[in-house]
């Protein structure tokens, strides 16, 4: 059951590396990139984001803590300052999983075949920083792959040790929030973003056959009071030992039986 279920994820994911959009980012006038980084008094940011690996998110993020809800799975991600060790549960199988943030790692739990499978782990993709730019807002650190970790890829896709879908060069935005770092860590491990310690913002690559896959973006982002129980956690779940095994619901279990056959 658990490789079934991780053949539906990786199937969802080829969907999307396939669905690739031509899309560029467009910087925005200097007036709108001017966005206060800084929350008032009680209030949190609100984040609406989509993500290429696990589909949209409803971010709540502030000092003392985060909630962030997968809306395709269900799951529920939530971490609270000091120590920001995150916990993660899911309301479809009634099943809560709980981890140190050094060993934090749900987007390679769910993807570990995907070299297996000939498909490419987007969040290992490494980058440099090239400078700022204005995205959603904001003034972010622009990261971008180099010309020799391009030339390498470009040199496999020719014999033919990768295939099409492979990135080629990515670019990714990130900015800072003022937030304590391990907050934007647990984001960027969730998304499988690169590792820069700052709010992930937007994420594309190119692949070999030179369309824009877009990893992740970023389509509002504002300053709300968040509810008092946002940290709040569920009673008598059953506790389980990796975050797979929160994806063990009827829904998944039929869902890679009908891809896959039973």
């Amino acid at each position: 059951m658990h490789s079934r279920i991780g053949l539906l994820l990786i199937a969802l994911l080829t969907l999307f590396c396939n669905r690739v959009q031509g899309e560029q980012i467009k910087p925005e006038s200097k007036s709108e990139a001017m966005r206060a980084t800084r929350l008032a008094p009680g209030k949190a940011w609100s984040l609406h984001q989509s993500t290429m690996i696990l589909g949209e998110f409803d971010v709540l993020i502030n000092s003392s803590g985060l909630r962030a809800e997968c809306k395709r799975s269900g799951i529920i991600f939530v971490a609270q300052a000091p120590n920001w060790n995150p916990t993660a549960y899911s309301l479809r199988s009634n099943a809560i999983w709980k981890a140190k943030k050094e060993s934090f790692a749900p987007v390679e739990d769910i993807c570990k075949s995907l070299p297996i499978l000939g498909l490419p782990n987007i969040w290992l993709i490494p980058v440099v920083r090239l400078g700022q730019k204005d995205v959603s807002g904001f003034s972010c650190e622009s990261y971008i792959t180099t010309q020799k970790w391009t030339a390498e890829q470009v040199k496999q896709y020719q014999e033919r040790l990768v295939n099409k879908t492979f990135p080629r060069s990515a670019q990714y935005q990130a900015t800072e929030i003022n937030l304590p770092k391990p907050a934007y860590g647990i984001l960027e491990k969730i998304y499988g973003a690169p590792h820069c310690a700052l709010m992930p913002i937007h994420f594309t690559y190119t692949t070999m056959k030179g369309s824009v896959a877009v990893a992740l973006r970023s389509d509002t982002i504002k300053q709300v009071t968040p509810p008092k129980n946002w940290f709040e956690l569920p009673v008598n779940f059953k506790q389980v030992k990796t975050f797979n095994e929160l994806n063990m619901d009827k829904g998944a279990q039929a869902g890679a039986e009908d891809l896959f056959g039973n």
